[in-house]
């Protein structure tokens, strides 16, 4: 944990992958190689496997649910993980995950566009990389961003306003993309 206005960094616990339980109380993580997820409390406390995965590849990535009670979790290894990830949706209570197939695209900078309904990541086609959307009930892929790229690490505006990317353009600012009106400003 980093304060973000500044302090000591401290570890909370041993495992990447981390994210926090939509109530702020917990956070869920993996530890590298496996395919068993874990909760501890938020000060990394109380340690406990909440769900084993029955997957080929190890976790890379772990998106809670509004619900709090499913977890969309990303798969990947070697050298496909720069290429494609497979998704999963695990019910924490059921003990069971919805195989939701391989998806070409990065698995690493995977984030909810929309809680529960879609994900957006990074997706290199013909060179080109961009932003691309996962709709999890249909499993349908839609571009989000166009152009040279390279575009990476969706962050969505907390205020659902545009959406902020990593791009690859020398430009040495910060820049917001306009999804609706497909615009770039610079912050």
């Amino acid at each position: 944990a980093v304060p973000t206005l500044g302090g000591n960094p401290r570890r909370i616990v041993a495992g990447h992958a981390v994210a926090p339980s939509p109530d702020g109380n917990a956070i869920y993580f993996t530890k590298v190689g496996t395919r068993e997820i874990f909760r501890a409390n938020r000060d990394g406390m109380g340690e406990e496997q909440v769900f084993a995965l029955d997957a080929a590849q190890p976790i890379s990535r772990i998106l809670p649910y509004p619900d709090g009670r499913r977890l969309f979790v990303v798969t990947a290894s070697g050298v496909s993980q720069l290429e494609q990830f497979h998704a999963y949706v695990a019910d924490l209570e059921k003990k069971t995950a919805e195989d939701l197939g391989l998806v070409k695209g990065e698995p690493t900078d995977v984030e909810w566009e929309k809680a529960s309904k879609s994900v957006l990541f990074s997706r290199t086609v013909n060179g080109l990389t961009n932003i691309w959307k996962f709709n999890v009930k249909d499993k349908a892929l839609a571009q989000v961003t166009f152009g040279t790229g390279p575009d990476a690490w969706p962050m969505p505006d907390p205020a659902g306003k545009g959406l902020y990317v990593v791009s690859g353009k020398s430009s040495g600012l910060l820049t917001a993309y306009n999804t609706r009106t497909k615009q770039s400003m610079d912050i």
